[in-house]
């Protein structure tokens, strides 16, 4: 990294293949708030700029950190803003300490519904994002007397509240899904991490548990019984319970562990070690069942699969069972999408709607084989766990980001559903998208909305739509992405 002295400078970014628009480099110090009222405006008292409003922005970040107050404010004004700011760390880049926090207030604001925003930052493999406590702002070299330290640790304790407070603050999506600024998982890493240290987001599990979207890397996976596994172990991991208290009521450390050495307890655990757990059967005999993984494919024209072998306190083992839509077969190499770049709903999840489904199987005794399950469903009692909409799922916990698979154009893709006509021009696209909306009830903010549709008989900012409705729209607004709308 860079000396923490370099100061911070916002770039336009004019030419080459990156997706930026303005490239902020340097050490956060005091005085960068001005630049950035220089360079998007000053916010007036209803959100909007003084000046012309500009166009959707893309921020990329290379900062080593800075002054932490400085990086909040920075934060801060850009959640007054009303238009969309989307931050990004690109490959080979770097954001840690108070850079994290003007990474972490990137969001979209949508066309047309202009009250409408949704967080939208995301990391490219390779990148690094660093978080760590504010420190006591003290040069090493000299001595200081209890009314300086004091002063400087009341600083750091300031910072840590603002920083905890603006984690709290919330942004609500398009069908009205709650975004939080920072989940617990992040709070955790900011506030838990010495000032000296820094974690880094950079494993298939922190993406996972913070919920920071990933992009420009293929979703390319084989479906087999090792894909279930994994899978099924990566849902384990994010439950607090695992499958059922099979270990402890806890087995977490805390309840926001950080992933690296979550995934080195989760491989202690005594039946992740054996391959297995023991059970005891009616008759009193012990019997040990090992690891099973099995994969097929169902008469409804889905991948089913199942893995065996978790603890459950109640009934001694849960079974983990995944279905995932696709036609492709068993054994196959198939490319769930390129995830290429996020947008609010999509672009760094699943094309339209999640193709996996995990459940767990608490009143499992003995299955003689996956057909059972698959036909005689109904015999069991299933207790839904997941439906994750990032293909991060598919890879190991503890697996570095930047071993994604890279995107490929000669990469096999597996058939997508896909009801959005890419020969629509863009107005045709928003006029679609917006009408479901106002048949929905939903109040326009935008002078393009309110002249088009009008308000009369609105009701809600936050319509509710049904399943069809909400994969159409979510297709529409990634194909208007698609065409640069």
């Amino acid at each position: 990294m860079p000396d923490i002295g370099a100061t911070a400078i916002l770039t336009d970014v004019s030419s080459g293949s990156s997706a930026c628009t303005i490239l902020l480099e340097g050490a956060i110090i005091k005085g960068d708030l001005e630049r950035f009222h220089e360079r998007f405006g000053r916010p007036k008292e209803d959100g909007s700029l003084e000046g012309e409003e500009l166009d959707q922005q893309v921020l990329c970040l290379q900062s080593p950190g800075g002054a932490y107050n400085v990086g909040l404010d920075i934060a801060k004004y850009m959640s007054t803003l009303s238009i969309s700011i989307q931050t990004r760390i690109t490959s080979e880049s770097y954001c840690a300490s108070a850079c994290t926090f003007i990474f972490l207030a990137g969001r979209t604001v949508e066309e047309g519904e202009t009250l409408q925003t949704s967080f939208d930052r995301a990391i490219e493999p390779g990148g690094l994002l660093g978080f760590h406590a504010a420190s006591l702002n003290l040069p090493d070299d000299q001595t200081y007397g209890s009314s300086s330290v004091s002063e400087a640790y009341g600083l750091a304790v300031q910072g840590a509240q603002r920083a905890y407070e603006l984690a709290q603050t919330q942004d609500t999506g398009l069908f009205g899904n709650v975004e939080m600024f920072a989940p617990p998982y992040i709070v955790s890493r900011f506030l838990g991490t010495p000032p000296e240290d820094l974690y880094q987001i950079d494993t298939v599990g922190d993406a996972l548990l913070s919920g920071i979207p990933v992009f420009n890397y293929a979703a390319l996976v084989q479906l087999d019984g090792r894909l279930i596994r994994t899978i099924c172990n990566n849902a384990f991991l994010m439950r607090e319970d695992g499958f059922g208290d099979g270990i402890t009521s806890r087995w977490k450390t805390s309840r926001n562990q950080d992933a690296k050495s979550l995934a080195t307890r989760f491989k202690r655990l005594p039946f992740v070690r054996a391959g297995g757990i023991e059970r005891t059967r009616s008759d009193g005999a012990t019997v040990f069942h090992s690891f099973k993984n099995r994969i097929n494919r169902s008469r409804k024209g889905t991948i089913v699969g199942y893995a065996t072998g978790y603890p459950d306190s109640y009934v001694g083992e849960a079974i983990c069972f995944v279905e995932i839509e696709t036609e492709a077969l068993p054994g196959d190499m198939v490319n769930f999408g390129d995830i290429t770049g996020p947008s609010t709903g999509a672009g760094y999840e699943f094309n339209i709607a999640s193709p996996v489904r995990i459940s767990v199987l608490h009143n499992y005794t003995m299955v003689a084989s996956l057909e059972e399950v698959v036909e005689n469903a109904t015999d069991y009692e299933f207790e839904p766990t997941a439906t994750p909409r990032t293909p991060l799922i598919f890879y190991p916990f503890d697996m570095l980001l930047s071993a994604l698979p890279e995107l490929r154009e000669t990469q096999p893709t597996a058939p997508q559903a896909t009801h959005a006509d890419k020969d629509q021009n863009c107005d045709e696209l928003w006029y679609e998208r917006n009408a479901i909306m106002h048949r929905n009830g939903y109040c326009f903010g935008s002078a393009k909305g309110l002249s088009t549709f009008s308000n009369d008989g609105c009701f809600t900012k936050a319509p509710v739509l049904n399943q069809a409705e909400r994969a159409r729209v979510e297709v529409l607004r990634a194909t208007e992405k698609s065409l640069g709308c």
